[in-house]
């Protein structure tokens, strides 16, 4: 092999490695941004129970006191 051609042959395999290097770290920034959205996503569902634990409540607050009113109508 001459000179010229272990040359080449060593630009491509470092044109390689840089290429590896550029998705080993598009990898750890993309897990990074996986395990933000995931922690929003748990933080949405759990704000999205309470509304509608919070829903429920007033609903029920809300048929108690239209039955109260209807208890209060003469006819």
């Amino acid at each position: 092999m001459s000179t010229k051609e272990e040359g080449g042959l060593q630009g491509e395999i470092d044109g390689l490695a840089r290429q590896v290097d550029r998705l080993i770290t598009t990898c750890g920034q993309l897990q990074s941004e996986n395990d933000q959205l995931r922690g929003t996503r748990t933080q949405i569902a759990r704000e999205k129970e309470d509304l509608v634990n919070r829903n429920r409540e007033a609903k029920q607050r809300i048929d108690r006191v239209i039955d109260r009113l209807r208890n209060l109508d003469p006819n």
